[in-house]
């Protein structure tokens, strides 16, 4: 790992000072351009109910995230630059009770007091044809950069998106490496290994995405995604995503499945990965929702992705993802929105996850569930709009492990400057 502020600084001194060879008077670079300031307050709890090891983790945290977005330079060829500033402060953990996620903690344990860092981001907008260079958190079926605490996971290459055709979108990507949720610089990009899943977490040197997305009629997208881990992991994606009216209801259908295969050289446990899932939701009118989910894997290996990032799959929970090698699983899923009861802006989701016959690193049979609890609130209107207050709570429970009961509660505020 590496801190790369100087050079982001530098990076964005020497854009910035470029910019007037390609009009940044120019109307559209500065007319489009928009500023906002979002802040974050987070405690996070994770209390270990049995087994070996720290009895808990518990950090309180406080964060600013600042993001420029500036519009393109007028003319054939669009120039813009987006930047984002970071800074994240403790407030309270300690030795013994780090490790949530939110806070840098060192070889010793103890969590860093603050972590910031700069991420900027050269873009060129060409007819319908968007090209990124710089910081990217591109959400893709092959990769799901995470975003549950202060900052998003930041990924670091160069992404074109373009919809030159009418209903498709086409991706293209390599990223280099990644700046985790709480780092201040940047990491090798590296494969996660839950459960001693995989013989290690191997790291690469870089990631290749493609992506096709058709919205084949109003409603309906089919899509189809590859992803490759240099020389560890290759991943196909297909999904299929569509609603069905039903009067004034709707039946919404979510299908994916992976295939993951070795593209490394051979080493140890092998990956050999099948994902089959779908969540089918059936959306009431009145603000209520109800889903059923069902995911199974197949093959000599767990579901492969990168490290820190989340799993696109349908039974990927706040704390477990269900992905362990030849895991079935099911989820009972329950939202609703308070505006059909004329509280806007408040919301519910619970959810429950049933996994059996998975089969851990060491070939240990595993069964688990996981209940799932969100409650939120954003204020409307007023001198208070945009603050809002979240609660989520998961209680883990397995056969092979440790039980975790987790709780978070954020504090957030959106604040748009101009």
């Amino acid at each position: 790992m590496y801190n790369n502020k100087n050079n982001a600084l530098a990076l964005t001194a020497v854009l910035l000072g470029g910019w007037t060879s390609f009009g940044l008077a120019g109307e559209g670079f500065l007319e489009g351009s928009s500023a906002s300031l979002q802040l974050r307050n987070f405690y996070m709890n994770r209390d270990y109910r049995d087994g070996d090891g720290v009895s808990r983790n518990e950090e309180w945290a406080q964060g600013f995230q600042l993001d420029y977005r500036s519009g393109y330079t007028q003319g054939t060829l669009g120039l813009g630059v987006d930047l984002g500033g970071r800074l994240g402060l403790k407030l309270d953990s300690g030795a013994g009770r780090s490790g949530t996620g939110l806070l840098p903690t060192g070889d010793s344990g103890h969590p860093a007091d603050d972590y910031s860092r700069l991420d900027p981001t050269l873009k060129a907008r060409l007819a319908r044809s968007e090209f990124r260079l710089g910081a990217l958190v591109p959400r893709l079926p092959t990769l799901q950069p995470n975003q549950s605490r202060l900052f998003p996971q930041t990924f670091h290459g160069g992404l074109l998106s373009s919809q030159e055709l009418d209903g498709l979108t086409f991706t293209l990507a390599r990223l280099d490496d990644v700046s985790q949720r709480n780092e201040g610089g940047r990491s090798d990009l590296e494969l996660f290994n839950r459960n001693k899943r995989f013989t290690s977490g191997l790291r690469a040197g870089h990631l290749d995405l493609v992506g096709l997305d058709w919205q084949a009629r109003p409603g309906w997208t089919l899509s189809y995604h590859l992803g490759e881990l240099e020389d560890v992991y290759r991943q196909h994606f297909l999904g299929l995503r569509g609603q069905i009216p039903v009067g004034e209801d709707r039946l919404e259908l979510d299908l994916r499945l992976f295939d993951s295969s070795d593209a490394g050289t051979g080493w140890a446990r092998r990956i050999d990965n099948r994902a089959l899932g779908g969540l089918f939701t059936y959306r009431r009118h009145d603000g209520h929702a109800l889903g059923l989910g069902l995911q199974r894997m197949n093959g000599d290996s767990a579901f492969p992705y990168v490290q820190g990032a989340d799993a696109y799959l349908v039974n990927f929970g706040q704390y477990n993802d269900f992905a362990e090698r030849g895991e079935r699983s099911w989820q009972l899923r329950y939202d609703y929105d308070f505006v059909a009861l004329g509280v806007p802006g408040l919301s519910l989701m619970a959810r429950y996850f049933k996994g059996w016959d998975g089969r851990l690193g060491g070939g240990q049979a595993v069964d688990e569930w996981e209940r799932d609890t969100d409650i939120r609130y954003v204020v409307q209107s007023g001198p208070l709009k945009n603050l809002g207050l979240t609660w989520r709570n998961a209680v883990y429970r397995t056969s092979e492990g440790r039980d975790v009961d987790e709780n978070r509660l954020i504090l957030s505020y959106s604040l748009p400057l101009f």
